[in-house]
């Protein structure tokens, strides 16, 4: 429901906006630049028509009135839930631009491809109103990032910008930081950014220890275990029966592996060993080794491609470029698939995107799915949720769950209805949730003789071209979750003719969000379109999150929501832990950065004020990030030992709290310290030059 204040205020900006048309383009510049001087609330609807009458003349149309409406609720720190197709790109011009005018304004994207396409998409809008644009990439030299970031706008893929966060904490001169003054945040695919990819913390790595000769032995050791799979550790439980039955245990909730009794016994007798909690290191190895078989699963956590490793992102299908496991957990993946086995990485900086995004004084929004995650998002990211009704009305035809007793006549359905669809020359995008299942359909799809396109995780570099032709008539597309979130897949005359996009999907998404998703890839801007998803009882989230095979429609249909409500359950327990503890590393982190910082801009501690001031300051800086590196990588420690105790009952949280303020403390002390006498050596050093 649009506020009667905002259809008022849109109607004053309409009518601005026909006052304003005829002006030039050089006055429409001086106009919007005499804005920056103005309170945000004064120059707000002035400058959002300016921005109309920009976007008609450089882009060749006008902006919808729900367009405005969205801008409006984003102005005010909402997220704004807008349908698939209704032009949210357009929409961000208008809020980044009012918070321009006051600070920087970045707007946050789900991939670095749409974070390329909108920012030149819009530098026409952006340039013909004075305001200067630019990207944040990977691929960039701190030289251009440093230049991109000094633009009025700035778009970048969301861990882009975590990571150049957390890239500014290692460098050593303070006017090359990127991110000293975070002012504004506009985060599109909002529940996808701050929800789905919130349960894991961003991290930076680099180069670490070579690999651990015993590897190999825990690997072998662990593939010959018995475990046993439960939701979550009930507070009050008895798990004696579980610890002298199975040697380890699934956590699906917690998403770990965990050592029982029986287990740690038959560890000690495998090795040899008296007691293997005394033995840090073969325990880290052994537990890498529980989440590599035991958690992480090949073409669904993780593909193996061209000889090397890629994660595989559980929300969008795509590989994550350049993220690794860390804590030795990628070389324990290596040795499991039997891959060479590379140079073992570590952490040197970390924040969780809780942590990171609020960062922001001003944060908000847009999505296309954000009503069932709005309390989390209020509860976490202060930011309420506003439904922008649609410009035109939704066409799509969702149709019920097809039922099949199992997998194999699930797939061979949507095969059928594939041939029926395509017969009349409609277009038909078959979705799976892993790259495993998109190639069983695929396969059944080749024996059928339809021709077909595939899009998942081995060939991601294909995505706009397998995309820009999936709305022609007849065209088949076999995808996981990635295909055309952020893009609009268009229909010729002949698809659109013949019913639209048909969206299949392989079972549900975890979420109800999800399946919402995948079906909106049909049926945008006002065109026609059908979605239904096939089920069975074999459905991966049907076996992972009931504990009953469910037979017959019925059950299956309950099984389903039921499934869904749980996986939605555990992923926020997760974001909820990983939030808490990043939140108690978060205060320790605040305190180093600060100081870091201080050193940096040359406010040396106590004690260095007569040592030369570019040594002192190296060698603070030394002692600082070596000591971070290694308390990160105690507290991931911390966290294995916290695992191997929770099965006796003993509270997760209160234990990692007790010991990372121990190794903080310890850690602090051990900095000053270590400084002074690498400051004490070098004043020796120098002594003893004179001397000669």
């Amino acid at each position: 429901m649009i506020p009667l204040r905002d259809r008022r205020t849109v109607n004053r900006i309409r009518q601005l906006q026909q006052t304003l048309s005829c002006l030039t383009d050089d006055e429409l510049r001086i106009q919007a630049q005499e804005l920056r001087n103005l309170p945000m609330q004064d120059r707000k609807e002035k400058l959002f028509a300016l921005t109309a009458i920009a976007i008609n003349r450089s882009l060749g149309f006008e902006p919808f009135d729900e367009q405005l409406y969205g801008a409006l609720a984003i102005s005010e720190g909402y997220t704004a839930q807008m349908q698939t197709g209704q032009g949210k790109t357009v929409t961000a011009v208008f809020p980044a631009m009012l918070y321009a005018c006051d600070g920087a304004a970045w707007i946050s994207t789900a991939n670095p491809y749409l974070a390329s396409r909108d920012c030149e998409w819009m530098r026409p809008v952006y340039q013909r109103l004075g305001f200067t644009v630019g990207v944040t990439e990977a691929k960039m030299s701190h030289q251009e990032k440093m230049t991109a970031y000094r633009c009025d706008i700035l778009y970048g893929a969301n861990s882009e910008f975590g990571f150049d966060y957390l890239r500014d904490q290692l460098l050593l001169d303070a006017d090359t930081q990127l991110q000293n003054q975070p002012f504004f945040m506009l985060v599109d695919e909002a529940d996808s950014i701050l929800l789905d990819e919130a349960v894991t913390p961003m991290i930076l790595s680099s180069s670490g220890e070579a690999p651990d000769h015993n590897m190999l032995a825990a690997d072998r050791f662990v593939s010959w275990l018995k475990s046993a799979e439960i939701q979550k550790l009930e507070s009050g439980e008895d798990y004696s029966e579980l610890d002298s039955k199975v040697d380890y245990v699934v956590l699906k909730r917690e998403k770990t592996a965990v050592l029982t009794a029986l287990g740690q016994k038959h560890a000690e007798q495998f090795f040899r060993i008296p007691d293997l909690t005394q033995d840090q290191r073969l325990y880290h190895l052994i537990f890498q080794a529980l989440q590599a078989h035991g958690v992480l699963h090949r073409d669904v956590d993780y593909i193996v491609k061209d000889g090397s490793l890629h994660i595989v992102d559980p929300h969008t299908g795509r590989i994550m470029e350049g993220r690794r496991y860390c804590n030795g957990l990628w070389q324990a993946l290596e040795v499991k698939e039997r891959l060479d086995v590379v140079q073992e990485s570590r952490t040197v900086a970390s924040i969780s995107y809780q942590q990171y995004y609020r960062r922001f004084p001003h944060l908000a929004g847009m999505t296309g799915t954000a009503w069932e995650g709005r309390q989390e998002l209020l509860k976490v990211y202060h930011m309420p949720v506003r439904v922008i009704p649609p410009h035109q009305e939704n066409r799509r035809v969702d149709l019920p769950d097809h039922y099949e007793s199992n997998a194999e006549e699930q797939i061979r359905a949507m095969v059928r209805e594939t041939l029926s669809a395509t017969e009349h020359g409609q277009p038909c995008l078959l979705v799976t949730r892993t790259v495993e299942d998109s190639e069983r359909l695929s396969a059944e799809l080749t024996a059928y003789g339809i021709t077909h396109e595939v899009l998942n995780a081995r060939d991601d570099e294909r995505e706009a071209e397998i995309i820009a032709k999936a709305g022609q008539a007849g065209k088949v597309t076999v995808s996981t979750a990635m295909a055309g979130r952020g893009t609009d897949i268009v229909l010729d005359d002949v698809a659109r003719k013949a019913g639209g996009l048909y969206v299949m999907g392989f079972g549900h998404q975890n979420t109800r969000r999800g399946d919402r998703q995948l079906a909106g890839r049909s049926g945008r801007q006002g065109d026609p379109g059908k979605s239904r998803i096939f089920i069975s009882s074999d459905d991966d989230l049907i076996r992972r999150y009931c504990p009953e095979r469910p037979e017959g429609k019925k059950a299956c249909v309950r099984a389903v929501k039921k499934a869904q409500e749980n996986c939605e359950s555990i992923a926020e327990a997760q974001r909820e832990t990983t939030l808490k503890l990043d939140e108690v590393i978060g205060r320790f982190r605040d305190a180093v950065y600060a100081e870091r910082n201080e050193i940096l801009r040359g406010k040396l501690p106590q004690g260095f004020e007569n040592d030369p001031p570019a040594a002192a300051k190296a060698v603070l800086l030394a002692g600082i990030d070596e000591a971070w590196s290694a308390f990160l990588a105690d507290t991931e420690s911390a966290k294995d030992r916290v695992e191997l105790v929770s099965l006796a009952g003993k509270n997760y949280e209160i234990e990692y709290i007790r010991d990372i303020a121990n190794m903080y403390h310890e850690m602090e002390r051990g900095v000053l310290s270590t400084a002074h006498d690498r400051m004490e050596t070098l004043r020796e050093g120098k002594q003893n030059v004179g001397n000669v």
